[in-house]
This record gives C-alpha cells, sequence and structure tokens, in this order.
C-alpha cells in the first residue's frame, strides 16, 4: 500500500462538514458521488427526469436527515451504504406509485435507528452500481493526471482509448517513441496512486481500503 495513505480520521467524521451543510463541502460530496447513484436509479427503470429526482432524493435524505451521522456508530462500508439508501429510495418510490395506482396514499419510510442499521447491513452487491463506481473513480483520476501531468495523459488516452501504436502516438505528439512508452508506463504508475487516493478518501479504515482496492480492481479488467 502506498506510503501516504493513512487515515488519521474516518470517513464519518469527515462527513462532519456536509452534515452541518457547509455549502462548500455539501457541493463536494454530492458531486463525487452522484453519477453512479444516477445510473444505478436509471437502470432500475425510471425515466431520467425521475432519476434526477431520486437522486437528489438519496442525497437530501442523507443531509436532511443526518443518515450518516445516525449511521457512524455502525461503521459499514460507505459504498454499499449509499447503495442502500438508493435501493430504499428505489422500493419508497414504487410503493408509493402502487399506492397512488390504488387510490390510496403511502406515508414514507423513516430512516429511524432500525432502518439505518439495516442500509449499513451487509446486502448483496449490484455488479452494475460497482462498475458504474469504479468508472466514476477513473474519470476523476483521469482529470487528475490530465490537469498534473498532460502529456501523459494525452499519450494514455490515446493509447488506450483511441487505440493508437506508440509509433503514431508520437509523430502526432512530437516526441521519440521511447519518450512515449515513457510517459504511458510513467501514466499508468501514476493512474493507480490516484485511483489508491480515490477509494483513501471514503474508506474508514486500512481493511477497508484493501477490501475496496481488491474489489475494485477486477473491473479495470477489459
Amino acid at each position: 500500500m502506498a506510503e501516504w495513505v493513512q487515515f488519521q480520521s474516518t470517513l464519518w467524521s469527515r462527513m462532519q462538514l456536509v452534515r452541518r451543510h457547509d455549502t462548500k463541502a455539501v457541493s463536494e460530496f454530492v458531486e463525487r458521488y452522484r453519477d453512479p447513484v444516477f445510473r444505478f436509479i436509471r437502470n432500475a427503470g425510471f425515466a431520467e427526469p425521475d432519476a434526477e429526482e431520486l437522486t437528489q432524493d438519496v442525497f437530501a435524505r442523507l443531509l436532511a436527515e443526518d443518515v450518516l451521522a445516525k449511521a457512524e456508530s455502525e461503521k459499514g462500508k460507505f459504498r454499499s451504504f449509499l447503495l442502500g439508501v438508493a435501493r430504499n429510495v428505489i422500493r419508497e418510490e414504487r410503493r408509493r406509485r402502487a399506492a397512488e395506482k390504488r387510490g390510496g396514499d403511502q406515508a414514507p419510510v423513516s430512516l429511524d435507528r432500525e432502518t439505518t442499521a439495516e442500509l449499513a447491513a451487509p446486502e448483496p452487491p449490484d455488479e452494475a452500481f460497482d462498475r458504474d463506481w469504479m468508472r466514476n473513480l477513473l474519470g476523476s483520476a483521469l482529470e487528475t493526471l490530465e490537469r498534473e501531468q498532460p502529456l501523459h495523459h494525452r499519450a494514455l488516452v490515446a493509447h488506450l482509448q483511441q487505440d493508437k501504436d506508440q509509433k503514431q502516438i508520437a509523430a502526432e505528439m512530437g516526441k521519440t517513441v521511447q519518450d512515449v512508452k515513457n510517459y504511458i508506463h510513467r501514466a499508468r504508475q501514476k493512474l493507480i496512486e490516484l485511483l489508491q487516493r480515490e477509494v483513501s478518501r471514503y474508506a474508514s479504515t486500512t481493511e477497508e481500503y484493501e477490501q475496496e482496492i481488491r474489489y475494485l480492481s477486477r473491473f479495470l479488467e477489459p
């Protein structure tokens, strides 16, 4: 594990700024984790406008009902916990729609301590959600790579995403083939480090961090 990975404070304690509705912290929190949640709800069969609204509901529930504070004592995996909240919102919305069809009202489900404990408990993983989660982390890591090492990023993207060989990339960049080879090698190393850093942002223990790295790494395979 990279030496810089430390867990001096847990995810739950870092979320105190979010719970206090610190504008910057809330914005960063939602932006960082929104896409996998939205795609998960979309894949559950909801139209895009409805999925947008339900995604907002997931994060509003975390913030307004202080679910993260209630879940702190459970110390469940954050990725699984967020998926559990999204599943709960979907179930509630489907119950509401079914009740409307029957002409009745459906009271919202309160996220009390018992319900929160259920969300934090282990649930069957969702392959699509986890793949989107990995894609989201990878996108964030690539953005950082582009910002910090633009030449490395350009060579890596051309090689992996555009399927260009090193000679072609070298000609386009005005570099030698050896330069491009070095760029790609260093970009791969940097990308792994950045992905590790992304995971360390939400893993609250070394054990969770190592489990996440092992589990999510398989989604990098073709």
